[in-house]
């Protein structure tokens, strides 16, 4: 399925705001998980790099909350304007 791709699971926050996605599964296929930026913690953060998974948030277009998920740990970000998040 990711012959010559990594790939990247979408987390909703409207989904997973109470549980936990299920990384284990997600491994199987995946190399990221992409979640809402208000997703992550460290518990979500240790939970998926169990499973050798990266995390990268989605939608940070904030300074603040770049620099916040950088001290958590993150692997990376999703934003729509990079230059402001610097």
């Amino acid at each position: 399925m990711n012959e010559g791709y990594e790939l990247g699971v979408l987390i909703s926050k409207k989904k997973y705001w109470y549980k936990l996605p299920p990384f284990k599964s997600i491994a199987a296929y995946a190399n990221y998980v992409n979640p809402n930026y208000a997703l992550v913690t460290e518990k979500f953060l240790k939970s998926a790099h169990q499973y050798r998974l990266s995390v990268m948030p989605y939608t940070v277009n904030e300074h603040e909350q770049a620099k916040s998920l950088q001290k958590l740990g993150v692997d990376g970000l999703i934003s729509d304007n990079p230059n402001d998040i610097l």
